[in-house]
């Protein structure tokens, strides 16, 4: 019997999840969520606490069959009591076209001094640090996804993780460069720059989620990245960056849409600012137009009241020349210009 694509889904977790469900996950899935928080019966516990309850926590081998999943684009992965990085990453590795990645602990980390007061906590006023002005520095223990002890107790976002499944990752079929990950959802982390830096591409990374209880330990991107991943935290003002490139006016054009389809297209140069002048100015002249729907000839009044006919040909003569040895014409006058 297998799991309802429902169940696992974005919107609906498997809650508690058990190795034993495994078996019941199609393998051919494109979203995994799944909690792996096991809920402590006080009943359960001994007098020693949660300490003796290591059974009370999803195991770590036991989440190899991760791997088994090649056609990811999401994975969720709630609830966290330990760390995974060392499957999370490799499975990563085996899905070219995984793009969203969530990872939440069911704890945030507790820092030590003096890092309690240089790591700053990812919310309310909290800003990114300027490009390249991030730390590097190795704060893990050993790729384990966790923090070093002399730092603190928490989820660490480990480079040598990612590193480690990189290199595990050729023989099961992998020949990624980057991680593929479009957007990454962190909570309870401590996060610096070296991930970021080194293996996420910047040419598909775009958006970086940092939930409640996350630290900075030295978080920046990288120059390639800056202008094009957006960066989200808690209490931050709901402000949107756009971001803009010239483009040189040869390559611009302009476009009428009927239902939502093109009709015509013309490109902006000269040509287009000429005709735009030149309607402005035969509409403040009353210029006509032929019974065939072309424009007709230009119709000057004498002071006598009678009518004199002018060819099209000596008006645009005349008026090239009157532009030569004259100032430019005069702009439309402001009320004309409104109506238009």
């Amino acid at each position: 019997m297998a799991v309802d694509d429902d169940i696992g889904g974005k919107a609906r977790p498997i809650m508690h999840f058990r190795p034993s469900l495994w078996r019941m996950l199609e393998r051919d899935r494109s979203v995994v969520n799944l909690d792996l928080f096991w809920p402590i019966r006080v009943n359960e516990a001994d007098a020693n606490g949660i300490e003796a309850g290591d059974d009370n926590i999803f195991p770590l081998e036991d989440m190899r069959p991760l791997l088994e999943f090649r056609k990811l684009r999401s994975l969720h992965l709630n609830g966290m009591m330990r760390s995974y990085q060392k499957y999370i990453w490799l499975a990563c590795w085996l899905n070219p076209y995984i793009e969203d990645l969530t990872l939440e602990m069911a704890l945030g980390p507790v820092v030590g001094e003096p890092y309690r007061s240089l790591w700053a906590p990812i919310q309310n006023n909290w800003a990114t640090s300027d490009t390249g002005h991030g730390s590097a520095q190795y704060l893990g223990q050993g790729g384990e996804g966790i923090l070093a002890a002399e730092y603190g107790v928490g989820e660490y976002l480990d480079k040598h993780s990612i590193a480690t499944a990189k290199l595990e990752s050729p023989p099961l079929g992998s020949r990624l460069r980057y991680l593929p990950v479009v957007k990454l959802t962190l909570l309870g982390f401590v996060v610096d720059a070296g991930p970021f830096l080194r293996w996420f591409d910047p040419m598909r990374l775009r958006h970086i989620v940092f939930k409640h209880s996350c630290v900075d330990a030295g978080f920046a991107l990288s120059c390639k990245m800056a202008d094009l991943v957006r960066v989200s935290w808690p209490g931050r003002e709901k402000t949107r960056t756009v971001h803009s490139t010239p483009v040189s006016r040869e390559d611009l054009q302009v476009i009428t849409l009927k239902k939502g389809r093109k009709v015509t297209g013309t490109a902006v140069g000269t040509h287009v600012l000429g005709g735009l002048f030149g309607h402005r100015w035969f509409l403040m002249n009353k210029r006509g137009s032929g019974k065939d729907g072309s424009r007709g000839a230009r119709v000057a009044r004498r002071p006598s009241g009678t009518l004199k006919r002018v060819s099209s040909s000596n008006t645009n003569t005349q008026s090239e020349r009157g532009r030569s040895n004259s100032e430019p014409p005069k702009p439309c006058p402001k009320s004309t210009t409104q109506n238009l």
